[in-house]
């Protein structure tokens, strides 16, 4: 009796017997398909226009703003919910909650970028301090390794 899974793709379980060696076998996985590539290009475009910059103050009102929408969303979906006796209805008002949520919460609006961080200039090879790769190489106790 033949194993189930001899005639299957499953490299490692298919019988010794067969004719078909490593050799000559390949899996379409292993060629590039051309949706891949129209796949990345959207997936870089999308990349694209939702990265943005979220300062320090941003992410705090982003945390304040997504416990407020979802407590409020909850407690109006509880109360509803008990003077109704629905549960879909219920249901559909957390859910929305949720949605509202996402929605304000993480695309990168400008309003969560209003104190972006000031970061130093870079500074040339002779005002690179010790240690740091630079013209200079680096120092280890006084001694020049690169």
């Amino acid at each position: 009796m033949e194993h189930p899974l001899a005639g299957s793709r499953v490299g490692l379980l298919r019988p010794a017997s067969t004719k078909q060696s490593n050799r000559h076998r390949h899996t379409d996985a292993c060629l590039p398909s051309p949706h891949a590539a129209m796949a990345d290009e959207v997936l870089e475009k999308a990349r694209d226009i939702l990265d943005g910059q979220i300062d320090f103050e941003g992410q705090r009102l982003a945390d304040s703003l997504t416990t407020a929408l979802l407590f409020i969303s909850g407690a109006l979906a509880f109360i509803v919910g008990i003077a109704t006796q629905e549960i879909h209805l219920t249901s559909y008002i957390g859910l929305g909650g949720v949605a509202l949520t996402f929605l304000v919460v993480l695309p990168p609006w400008p309003f969560f970028n209003r104190h972006p961080i000031r970061w130093l200039p870079p500074q040339g090879a002779g005002g690179m301090p010790k240690g740091v790769l630079g013209a200079g190489g680096i120092e280890v106790d006084g001694k020049k390794v690169i």
